[in-house]
């Protein structure tokens, strides 16, 4: 909306009566503007523009149109030197008034000498649409730097569809320098006119004449307004005013009422032929089938020159030539609703402006496409007949992302909101299978589609060759597994396309470079979600001052399953990113011999505004760092390599625990209670007596699965950190003098000694305080998540610990039946 602003003043898709184009004097209508030829305030570029010179005559029907610009370089030579003019000859005549090259004192008059080409130019056809426009053309020779160009044209004939009424829209601003802008608009005395400013355009100068006043704008546009990237294609923030006959929107409606009228006749004809009077149908069927046929079976065309760019064609013309733009493909669907006794209106949308159409004035030209509105069931829903392949019910069907339409019914005022659903969505599962640490890798991807993105993609697979959608896949996840292939062909199901429009895709690979060789002891893989980062890997705009564009609203989540060949230590983690409008989860999920990463990207707004852009970029960047899940594995780890000299040291450590133990059993030997009653072990003592037999087998079995007798795992330990490994040693160490102590609490009680109450205090202070270190100095040392033990598990023993020893400290140094119980002193006796 920011560029071809110049092409819609210079070069207009507006046409003439005839295709002789004609030479001629100004119209005395017009007033003469002059302007500096030689004054330039910038060369940045290869031309600048020194006069942009608009005006408007809707009493003789007619447009003037005046420009001269300064050629700087061979660029500006490139671009400046074809004058080419389109217009649509069905109701138009083009006139040339000047054609002047200047150089230094010399004019050369090119319009004199130059032959003037016209021939046939569909610039949209594109979008499948014949417009029946022609294009003059004049090739300017010896152009050369320095030069100025002088041209000035005409167009007389305004579409017969519009009959008395008009409308226009000035800019006074634009993307690029402008010495001076100067636009004017000639209207009847008497006429009703509506003008609107915006973005702080300047008031017109209004002149009164006997039969006729104008309204004259003149200014320099000197400071261009440079749009920021990825701006909403609705946002225009350049200096303009729009001028309109119609006083409001219902004034507009009834004036395009009578061109979407249609025969009954003929629809009954089309229903007939079409044979969807089985009463066995259901009416949501029944629609269903209607809307599918106008979609499907009439093909999106249009020849819309003169006033078929404003007036359908009849919907027998279109049923039997199978084909229509969306102005005739709209009125043949509303009359075979409304034949069926769905009431349904043709609905006028702006794809580009969307909800901002509200802040234009009402007018013909506000408008860009045509769709279908009907109500059944108190429900109202909203029908694009040029989409095909199209899915859903009803209930699901995807959503037109419009904004606000003009609906064409009867006493009808305003414009209409087009309601969002929100009901587009993707949810990516790869499952990927891993039969040898080291080997290669099986890969199945299954997608879910739903809504709009169902639609894409059975578009997608219905427009192109299996091989090309099998090589652009591959191509897609080669970014990732460059030595990825193919092991079976893409499969699509789209059985539920007239239900809830889900399609799934099944992709199949096998990947022999799964796995990537660090350095000489380490191997790694890597998980990462390819579609999450294209959707959230947004460009920079620093300083920015303008809203910025997201895309459509929509859900995405993406969950990476890896089965493993033998258990892995990975931690479970949840993570949230939230901003202005998005939200974005990262879940890691271990289980016994696999593991899961998900992505769920959730996003909730078309576009921002300026102020949240920095915070929107540096919360996406935040997401791409946390997008890749890596699992590294020693090649030293693979092979068991026993340690003897771990083996020794723990020998060493036991041997010094069981000394310790055998000095805390003699030495410390406390009084007993004065009124003991010598009690046997019973009551609330026999839960902790369970407790001290199963700890130490516990203790071993967790000992052992540590990796202590594997020289490997110190090997990856140390080479990680010394800190680690010095603390991983240590941590080896106090868990062999905690197992001699537990085997020293398990006799002393049930020796039933006085020593046990004050020793088992130890053994939960320990239990509570040492974890709560252990982890401490663990994330110390390491922020790898796939060698932290799990913390949310360390958590909760620490809490565990805490509770156990509230409980049971308390009780051992103040129960009466533990005063009562322990109280055997050591004699030195067996």
């Amino acid at each position: 909306m920011k560029y071809f602003f110049l092409f819609w003043l210079f070069l207009p898709i507006l046409c003439f009566a005839n295709k002789d184009v004609k030479k001629d004097i100004l119209p005395i209508w017009v007033n003469e503007i002059t302007v500096d030829k030689n004054q330039i305030y910038e060369e940045s570029g290869g031309f600048q523009y020194l006069l942009l010179d608009v005006q408007e005559n809707w009493v003789e029907k007619s447009v003037y149109r005046h420009c001269v610009v300064k050629i700087i370089n061979s660029e500006g030579v490139q671009s400046m030197s074809d004058i080419n003019i389109s217009f649509d000859p069905s109701f138009q005549e083009l006139t040339f008034h000047q054609l002047n090259v200047l150089r230094g004192k010399e004019t050369i008059d090119h319009l004199k000498k130059s032959e003037i080409k016209v021939f046939q130019r569909e610039e949209n056809l594109d979008r499948l649409i014949y417009d029946g426009s022609l294009s003059s053309v004049i090739n300017l020779k010896d152009v050369r730097e320095g030069d100025v160009i002088e041209y000035s044209y005409s167009i007389k004939g305004f579409n017969p569809v519009h009959k008395n009424n008009f409308s226009t829209t000035f800019y006074l601003q634009f993307t690029f320098p402008v010495n001076k802008v100067y636009s004017r608009l000639i209207v009847n005395k008497n006429q009703k006119i509506n003008y609107k400013r915006y973005n702080n355009a300047i008031q017109p100068k209004l002149v009164q004449k006997e039969k006729y006043k104008e309204y004259i704008f003149e200014v320099s546009a000197i400071n261009p307004e440079i749009y920021d990237k990825n701006t909403p294609s609705w946002y225009d923030s350049q200096e303009r005013v729009s001028f309109t006959t119609y006083l409001s929107w219902k004034e507009l409606i009834n004036e395009m009422l009578p061109l979407f009228e249609y025969k009954e006749s003929e629809i009954l004809e089309i229903i007939e032929e079409l044979d969807v009077s089985n009463k066995a149908i259901s009416k949501e069927d029944l629609i269903l089938k209607l809307i599918r046929f106008v979609q499907d079976e009439v093909r999106y065309l249009g020849f819309e020159s003169g006033i078929s760019a404003y007036k359908p064609n009849s919907p027998q013309k279109v049923y039997k030539q199978r084909y229509g733009d969306c102005k005739d493909k709209s009125l043949l669907l509303v009359g075979l609703l409304n034949s069926q006794g769905i009431t349904s209106y043709p609905l006028l949308v702006n794809t580009t402006l969307k909800n901002q159409i509200e802040k234009e004035l009402p007018s013909f030209d506000v408008f860009n496409h045509c769709i279908v509105y009907f109500k059944y069931k108190n429900e109202e829903y909203f029908i694009d007949p040029t989409i095909s392949n199209q899915g859903g019910n009803l209930s699901y069907l995807s959503d037109l992302n419009y904004g606000k339409g003009l609906l064409l019914r009867p006493f009808q005022t305003e414009l209409v909101n087009i309601h969002l659903k929100n009901n587009s969505s993707v949810v990516i599962k790869e499952i990927i299978t891993l039969k040898s640490i080291g080997g290669k890798a099986e890969m199945l991807v299954r997608s879910e589609y739903l809504g709009a993105k169902a639609d894409y993609i059975r578009n997608y697979f219905n427009t192109n060759s299996k091989e090309l959608i099998k090589k652009e896949y591959l191509n897609f996840y080669s970014a990732l597994y460059p030595a990825i292939e193919h092991v079976d062909d893409i499969k699509i199901y789209d059985d539920n396309r007239f239900s809830n429009n889900l399609i799934i895709t099944e992709e199949f690979y096998d990947i022999d470079d799964f796995w990537i060789d660090k350095d000489e002891k380490t191997i790694y893989c890597e998980t990462y979600p390819l579609i999450i980062e294209s959707q959230v890997n947004y460009p920079k705009s620093p300083k920015r001052t303008m809203p910025y564009y997201l895309g459509l609203p929509y859900k995405l989540s993406q969950t990476t399953t890896v089965y493993l060949p033998e258990d892995w230590n990975i931690s479970n983690e949840q993570m949230t990113i939230k901003g202005d409008g998005f939200e974005y989860e990262n879940i890691v999920q271990k289980f016994e011999k696999y593991f899961s990463v998900t992505h769920n990207y959730y996003l909730k707004k078309e576009f921002i505004p300026s102020k949240s852009v920095d915070s929107f970029l540096k919360k996406h960047l935040d997401i791409k760092n946390q997008l890749s899940f890596i699992l590294t594995h020693n090649k030293s780890v693979s092979t068991f390599q026993f340690s003897w000299l771990v083996l020794f040291i723990m020998i060493l450590i036991i041997c010094l625990g069981v000394f310790l133990c055998v000095f805390l059993y003699k030495r410390y030997n406390p009084l007993p209670y004065e009124l003991a009653t010598n009690k046997n072990i019973g009551g609330w003592l026999i839960l902790p007596a369970i407790g001290l037999i199963f700890s130490p087998l516990v203790f071993l079995v967790s000992f052992f699965s540590q990796g202590y007798f594997n020289s490997g795992s110190w090997d990856v330990i140390f080479d990680k950190s010394w800190g680690l490994g010095i603390f991983y040693g240590v941590e080896m160490i106090f868990n062999l003098l905690l197992l001699c102590y537990l085997i020293l609490l398990l006799i002393l009680f049930f020796k039933r000694r006085t020593s046990l109450p004050k020793f088992i205090t130890i053994y939960y202070i320990i239990g509570f305080v040492i974890p709560l270190v252990d982890l401490i100095f663990y994330n110390l040392f390491t922020n790898d998540i796939n060698m932290q033990s799990d913390i949310d598990e360390s958590i909760s023993q620490i809490f565990r610990a805490f509770i156990g020893g509230a409980i049971w400290i308390p009780y051992f140094n103040i129960s009466e039946r533990v005063k009562n119980t322990f109280c055997i002193q050591y004699t030195g006796k067996r």
